[in-house]
């Protein structure tokens, strides 16, 4: 069952971890998880990740996305729809998360390399 407003916000050209944590299952590991944004449940994806292209770190029964700079450097400022899903070694699949993102203009020009550091 998927854990509803998993709700985050972030500046446009930030850095930023968010992990989820799956309370149905006790290891992720060999699981496919997508993480998936868009402008809404019908749109078309603006930003994905993928644990099979080492997108997403899996620990146990928590998974983590990284956004970098380069990823929402781009995005317009405006609140998205988000979800995660998983798909298991036995080929089932299951929404875990679902959520806003909430992106905010950023007065910034990103044409440094990202650091690696969450904004503030």
């Amino acid at each position: 069952m998927a854990v509803k407003e998993q709700n985050f916000e972030m500046w446009a050209g930030d850095y930023k971890k968010v992990t989820f944590v799956v309370q149905d299952i006790e290891n992720l590991v060999g699981a496919n998880i997508q993480w998936i944004m868009t402008q809404s449940a019908k749109s078309e994806p603006v930003l994905t990740k993928e644990s099979t292209a080492n997108e997403i770190n899996i620990n146990k029964n928590e998974f983590t996305v990284e956004l970098s700079s380069v990823d929402t450097k781009d995005i317009a400022a405006g609140t998205y729809y988000h979800e995660a899903i998983i798909t298991d070694t036995e080929n089932h699949t299951v929404t875990v998360a679902t959520g806003k993102v909430t992106i905010n203009p950023s007065l910034k020009k990103v044409g440094v390399a990202d650091s690696g550091e969450e904004g503030a």
